[in-house]
C-alpha cells in the first residue's frame, strides 16, 4: 500500500506530464475539481490510478460492488431502469463508471445481477453493444441461479433493446410480444409499459403508426398512473413523433410543449429537439427546424448516440433539401447513411437512402436516384417496414415516368413531394 506523501507525489507528477484530467470518485459522481486524498478513487483517461480500489477489494469487497450500484444509480441506472439524470458529463461518467467495473471484474468480483443489468444498459447507452449483450447475459444467468424470475424477464427486455438498436426489429416484435404477455399475467405493470413503449418504437420504424401510437398511449397511461415523470415525458415524446408522422402537427406541438427537461436524460433530451425540429420543419419554419436539429446533433455526438446522430443528419439533410439547398442536404444524408451502415443499422440506412434518392434526382442523376431508391426499398422490406417499401416504389414510378423531363419546376415539385412523405415514412 502506498504511503500518503507517494501517493500524493505519484498524482501530482502524472498531473505534471499528462494532460488528461483526474477524476474522483465522491458520492457516486465523478468530479475533475476535488481534493485527491489517500483514499480516493481515481481515474484518469479510462485508467484506474494508485491501489486503492485494490486494498478496498482485499479488505471488504462488498463495499466496491456498493461503490459501483452507487455510482451507477446517480446516473440514472437504477435496478436495470434506463437513464433518467441529465449531467453535463454523462459521456465522461459513464465511462469512468464502466472503467471501475471492468477493473473491478479483474480481481475476480461478481456484481449482483440488477447491477449487471445497469452495466448493460449503462454500456447500450456508449453504444458497446457487446458489452451490453455480455452484462445483460451475466444478469440473466444470475437471476437464474438465484430463481430470481423478475431478473430473468427484466434482463430479455435489456436483449430486446439491444435488437431494436441493431435495427432488428422482427426479432425484437416477437419476443416482446411474448415478454409483454408474461409482464401481465404477473401483474407487473412497470413491465408492460416499458413492452409497450418498445412495442410502440417497433411499429413506428415499421411505418404502422396506427398501432405504434396504441402502444404508446397505453404505455403512457400507465406511466402517469405510476407517477413517473422521466417515463412519461419519453411517452410523449414518442407520441409526438407518431403525430408528425401522420400529419397531425398542431397535436405535435401540443405534446412536446412545456416538457421539463430536467427530468429527462440527454438522449431523450435530444429526442426532444429532434421532434421539435421535425414539427417546425413540416411548418416550413426551414431556419428554425435546421437549429433545433443541428442542437439535437451536438447533444446526440457528446454522448456518442450513433442511431440518433444518423436521424440527425438525415433530418438536417431533409430540412437542407427543402430549403432549396439540394448539394449541402445530399451530403448530410450520406453521412446518415454512412453511420447507419457502420453500426449495421437498416432502418436507418433505409431512411437515408430514401433521402439521397430524392436528392440525387433533383441533381439531375437519375440513374443514381433509381439505385438508392431501389436499395432503400428493399431495406425497407426486409425489415418489416411495407409503408415505407411501398412509398418508394410511387417515388420510383414518378421518377421512370418524368425521367426525361427537362421541366426544372416540374424537378422542384417533385423533390418536394417526394420530401414530405419522407416525412410521413419516418
Amino acid at each position: 500500500m502506498l504511503n500518503n506523501n507517494c501517493f500524493s507525489n505519484i498524482l501530482v507528477d502524472d498531473q505534471n506530464s499528462n494532460d488528461a484530467p483526474f477524476w474522483v470518485l465522491e458520492d457516486g459522481v465523478w468530479l475533475d475539481d476535488a481534493p485527491i486524498d489517500t483514499d480516493s478513487i481515481v481515474i484518469s483517461d479510462s485508467v484506474v490510478m494508485g491501489d486503492v480500489v485494490q486494498k478496498i477489494i482485499i479488505d471488504n469487497p462488498e463495499k466496491v460492488q456498493e461503490i459501483v450500484k452507487k455510482t451507477l444509480e446517480s446516473l440514472g441506472f437504477c435496478d436495470g431502469m434506463l437513464p433518467t439524470s441529465n449531467l453535463e458529463e454523462q459521456k465522461v461518467q459513464i465511462n469512468n463508471t464502466i472503467s471501475l467495473a471492468d477493473y473491478i471484474s479483474g480481481f475476480g468480483v461478481d456484481f449482483d445481477g440488477w447491477t449487471e443489468l445497469s452495466l448493460g444498459y449503462a454500456c447500450e447507452a456508449k453504444g458497446d453493444f457487446a458489452s451490453a449483450k455480455s452484462h445483460f447475459g451475466q444478469a440473466l444467468e444470475f437471476g437464474k441461479n438465484h430463481e430470481d424470475e423478475r431478473l430473468q424477464l427484466y434482463s430479455e427486455l435489456g436483449f430486446i433493446v439491444l435488437l431494436i438498436s441493431e435495427g432488428k426489429y422482427n426479432q425484437a416484435e416477437e419476443r416482446c410480444v411474448l415478454l409483454l404477455d408474461i409482464f401481465i399475467k404477473l401483474g407487473d405493470d412497470e413491465g408492460v409499459s416499458d413492452c409497450k413503449e418498445l412495442l410502440g418504437l417497433i411499429s413506428y420504424s415499421k411505418g404502422n403508426y396506427r398501432r405504434s401510437r396504441g402502444h404508446h398511449e397505453e404505455a403512457l397511461q400507465i406511466r402517469q398512473s405510476k407517477g413517473n415523470v422521466e417515463a412519461v415525458i419519453s411517452s410523449k415524446i414518442n407520441l409526438a413523433n407518431v403525430a408528425m408522422s401522420e400529419g397531425e402537427i398542431a397535436k405535435a406541438g401540443n405534446l412536446l410543449d412545456g416538457l421539463d427537461t430536467n427530468f429527462t436524460s440527454k438522449k431523450d433530451e435530444a429526442q426532444l429537439l429532434c421532434s421539435k425540429g421535425v414539427n417546425e420543419l413540416q411548418n416550413e419554419n426551414f431556419h428554425d427546424s435546421i437549429n433545433l436539429l443541428k442542437q439535437s446533433l451536438e447533444i446526440r455526438q457528446e454522448i456518442s448516440d450513433r442511431n440518433g446522430e444518423s436521424e440527425s443528419y438525415n433530418y438536417i439533410g431533409t430540412a437542407k433539401m427543402l430549403y432549396g439547398k439540394i448539394d449541402s442536404g445530399y451530403t448530410d444524408c450520406e453521412t446518415a447513411y454512412s453511420i447507419a451502415k457502420e453500426i449495421g443499422n437498416n432502418n436507418l440506412m433505409a431512411h437515408a437512402l430514401y433521402n439521397m434518392g430524392q436528392g440525387s434526382f433533383g441533381l439531375g442523376n437519375t440513374e443514381l436516384a433509381w439505385s438508392e431508391l431501389s436499395t432503400a426499398a428493399k431495406l425497407f422490406r426486409e425489415i418489416g417496414n411495407f409503408e415505407g417499401a411501398k412509398n418508394c416504389k410511387k417515388i420510383l414510378s414518378l421518377i421512370d415516368k418524368k425521367s426525361h423531363s427537362t421541366d426544372y419546376n416540374f424537378i422542384v415539385s417533385l423533390i418536394i413531394i417526394v420530401t414530405l412523405i419522407i416525412l410521413l415514412v419516418m
